[in-house]
């Protein structure tokens, strides 16, 4: 749209430059303003590829922009997934811990048993 509305104006300007001198002037001043336009055109044309390019970078820095969000969403959602994993292994590990203390506690009082037995043994082996 913008190289559009820039032709029409240096069109608009190149073709009243022109038609306001052509009556008063000669060949060699017509050819000058000919050139003019010719060199008003190429910068016409530069200008509208340049803009078009700009567009092309625009719409690519868009979808790259896109692409971020989109993977700055996924890392806070795997960081609050591997939050809940975390939690969740806690939960575990304090279970286990309790569960392995429960154990050592059956664990010393079958050793004390088996050294009240043992004493027994050896108690009824000196009558």
């Amino acid at each position: 749209m913008v190289e559009f509305i820039l032709g029409a104006v240096v069109g608009a300007a190149g073709g009243y430059i022109a038609k306001s001198s052509i009556p008063n002037s000669s060949h060699r001043e017509l050819a000058i303003f000919k050139r003019e336009l010719e060199i008003l055109s190429d910068e016409n044309e530069k200008l509208r590829r340049r803009n078009k390019e700009a567009e092309r970078r625009i719409e690519d820095l868009i979808a790259e922009n896109s692409i971020l969000i989109r993977k700055g969403k996924n890392a806070v959602d795997n960081k609050e997934d591997l939050e809940d994993e975390r939690d969740l292994l806690k939960s575990k590990v304090k279970n286990l811990q309790i569960s392995n203390n429960e154990l050592e506690r059956m664990l010393q009082e079958y050793k004390n048993a088996c050294k009240a037995l043992q004493n027994e043994i050896d108690l009824i082996k000196t009558k």
